[in-house]
């Protein structure tokens, strides 16, 4: 599989990323595991990289090492989420290890990353959003006479510890896509101006057993700037989301499906919500559930919808 150019445009600033590996798509780590898993049709490929003392190998189904020891910490992480992006699955597993993670990663439909022994660690090394499910040439392919949710879907986020580092608390900006499952994650330490997930135009989305904690750094207590919930709900609007190239934009491309679950909200400004600033009556989101949450500590809000959205 050859390296190929992931652009990720912002609209509102008229810019244009270019995605690499040392500034984005590495992560780094000293000692742990990682595996994965590539099926597509009739082709299985699964590799194990394991790192010791910042160096690392790479081994087969059968233990068997493949290719040379690399005497480095940094991993093409990219590269890996790559595989799937002209389809099949990918399971990546993680174990026993702090891994430094950068970003954005483009992450591809039919995607799992995984902690089974939830002792893994995400340290946060860029103040930007870590996972995006579009970039520029996907959106350009996007066949919306089947529905607002055309782009990459079915991805799962289990396990996995996110220390932010005091940087910004953003995870991940998805939009146009169905199947989004965010299980059994803790997220702390972060800047409290930020989403940590931003929910946009999505279909059946489930956020489970997750705790979100000590999201404030920066805040100034009293402040009126409550624009900042750490689970954001909207619709396909520029303004709020201008990381599409060709998005259909408009409120009706809302969410549908979103259930929060048995998740902890701790010292954050608003827990779950919206800030949409527009009252038309086409502007909410669809069944939109939110059961066993707590609301624990300073929160300046638990939950806020700003358009027409109600919740069960």
């Amino acid at each position: 599989m050859a390296d190929s150019t992931i652009n990720i445009t912002n609209l509102k600033h008229n810019t244009t990323t270019t995605l690499t590996y040392h500034e984005n798509g590495k992560i780094e780590t000293k000692n742990g595991i990682l595996t994965y898993k590539y099926v597509k049709g009739t082709t299985t490929l699964y590799r194990k990289v394991i790192w010791k003392d910042g160096n690392f190998r790479q081994y087969d189904e059968n233990g068997e090492q493949v290719g040379d020891v690399h005497t480095k910490e940094g991993y093409n992480f990219q590269y890996l989420l790559s595989r799937a992006k002209s389809g099949g699955t990918l399971t990546i597993r993680f174990y026993h290890g702090t891994f430094r993670v950068y970003g954005p990663y483009r992450i591809y439909g039919n995607t799992t990353i995984l902690a089974p022994s939830n002792d893994v660690i995400f340290e946060k090394m860029k103040s930007i959003y870590l996972f995006i499910n579009t970039d520029d040439d996907s959106a350009k392919a996007y066949n919306f006479t089947k529905g607002y949710y055309a782009g990459s879907g079915n991805i799962k986020i289990d396990g996995i510890q996110f220390d932010m580092k005091n940087l910004n608390s953003q995870i991940g900006k998805f939009i146009h896509g169905t199947g989004f499952t965010i299980s059994n994650c803790t997220v702390k330490n972060g800047g409290y101006n930020f989403h940590v997930f931003e929910f946009t135009s999505l279909k059946n989305v489930k956020v489970q057993n997750c705790v979100f904690q000590d999201l404030k750094v920066g805040w100034t207590k009293g402040s009126t700037d409550t624009n900042h919930e750490v689970l954001q709900i909207e619709s396909a609007i520029k303004e709020a989301f201008p990381y599409c190239l060709y998005s259909k934009y408009g409120y009706v491309q809302r969410c549908n499906g979103v259930t929060i679950s048995s998740c902890t909200f701790k010292n954050v400004v608003v827990a779950i919500g919206n800030h949409s600033t527009s009252q038309r009556a086409d502007n909410y989101q669809s069944n939109i559930t939110i059961s066993k949450c707590k609301f624990d500590g300073e929160n300046e809000g638990e939950i806020k919808f700003q358009d027409k959205t109600t919740y069960k």
